[in-house]
Order: structure tokens, then sequence, then C-alpha cells
């Protein structure tokens, strides 16, 4: 079954729904989004965008924030969080080969860039 969404829409909708999530501790403050998602670095600043994505970065232009692109390689934080199936109490993250013990700290050294 066919999805109504493109890649670049799920992901733009991912990023819209995580900041309207947190918009009480974002709002006011600058911070950046990193995506493993490379077209959404131009969701707020490139004019042809279809009516959902256009709709999105409008209700988003509220926040000061910058997009940054990390390849998944790269980003370890998220591929430990979306891809970590804790085994019997040893805390390895199972898929991705990284220690869940340590993305914490790595997560909010600088939660303002």
């Amino acid at each position: 079954m066919p999805s109504a969404y493109t890649a670049q829409e799920l992901e733009g909708l991912g990023m819209y729904e995580a900041i309207r999530h947190f918009a009480y501790y974002l709002y006011g403050g600058r911070f950046t989004v990193v995506t493993d998602h490379r077209t959404l670095v131009t969701l707020m600043t490139a004019h042809q965008h279809n009516r959902r994505l256009h709709n999105w970065a409008m209700k988003l232009s509220e926040f000061d924030f910058g997009v940054e692109y990390r390849s998944g390689k790269e980003n370890i934080v998220a591929d430990c969080l979306s891809r970590c199936h804790e085994t019997e109490g040893d805390g390895d993250c199972a898929d991705s080969g990284h220690q869940q013990s340590g993305w914490k700290g790595e997560m909010w050294a600088s939660p303002h860039n």
C-alpha cells in the first residue's frame, strides 16, 4: 500500500511534530535540528515546496533554529535511539554497535548551537 507522503514529507513531518511537541522548551531560544535527511536542510530556505512542506515551514518560522545534515554513520545519537534494543542489561545497542551509556552526554553537551 503506497504512502500518502513522500520521503521528504515524512522527514519534514517528523521534524515539525518534534519541534511542536517540545515547543514549550524551544521557543525563545536558538537550537539546531540534526538530521540524516539532506533535503531538510533547505526546508526553511527553499521556495519550491509542495503545499504540506510549505505549511510546516511557515508554522516553524516562529522558531529560531538551524538544520544541520549529519550522515547516518556519524549521527550516533539518533542511530542508537532509533535502533537500540537492550539485550539482557548489557547496555549495547544491538544493531548499531554503540554503547548506550554514552549517548546522553553527547546529546545534551551543547543544546543551543
